[in-house]
């Protein structure tokens, strides 16, 4: 299945045709000598996850491929993508109300070398970062992206999952749309009203 349908099924079709309106047909048209870098950033009520999808020119392939296997022996091992996981997210910053947050490698999806080397293969990684304790109202996110900016082309947009509690103001992107600002408010659920117990006259026979 893939990742967009994932998301629209996530996020509820409303948020998810927000989520699309940064993702101009030119830039998916990527030059074979660029390399494609799309960011995903998703606010969640306890945590802002990421995610990362790079996806080399047939003219960055070569490279691209020895970043991702440097012994050079056609496979790449878990070890060998968490490395380049933490590459990628050590040029990564996220800062909410100022403070920049920690960020955590999760899911490393690594393509099928071939398919890198024909310019169609997407690798995907998944990072988290826990928001500070903060009252509830307005907060600020600012996202940049630096990793291998020489020949690089950038997308980067944000969304909420379906439902009232979540809202995220107007999305600012520098031109590259290699950073990424918002405010977004998190509210906090209703607490639903105790249920009373039958009273005795209730519970006679």
């Amino acid at each position: 299945m893939s990742r967009l349908v994932v998301l629209c099924r996530r996020f509820g079709r409303a948020q998810f045709a927000g989520l699309l309106l940064g993702f101009t047909p030119a830039a998916h048209a990527h030059r074979l000598d660029e390399l494609l870098q799309r960011s995903f950033i998703a606010v969640e009520p306890a945590r802002i996850s990421i995610e990362i999808t790079l996806t080399p020119g047939v003219g960055r392939a070569d490279e691209f491929v020895a970043s991702l296997d440097p012994n050079h022996d056609g496979k790449i091992s878990s070890s060998e993508g968490e490395t380049f996981a933490a590459t990628v997210g050590g040029q990564l910053a996220l800062f909410i109300d100022g403070q920049r947050l920690a960020l955590t490698v999760g899911d490393v999806s690594v393509p099928d070398l071939d398919a890198v080397r024909t310019g169609v293969g997407d690798l995907q990684i998944q990072f988290t970062a826990a928001l500070p304790d903060s009252p509830r109202g307005a907060r600020a996110l600012r996202f940049s992206n630096n990793y291998l900016p020489a020949g690089s082309v950038y997308l980067a947009t944000a969304f909420a999952p379906a439902g009232p509690n979540i809202r995220i103001g107007p999305l600012r992107r520098d031109e590259a749309q290699q950073s990424l600002a918002f405010d977004f408010t998190i509210q906090a659920r209703p607490t639903p009203a105790p249920t009373r117990p039958p009273s005795s006259a209730a519970l006679r026979p």
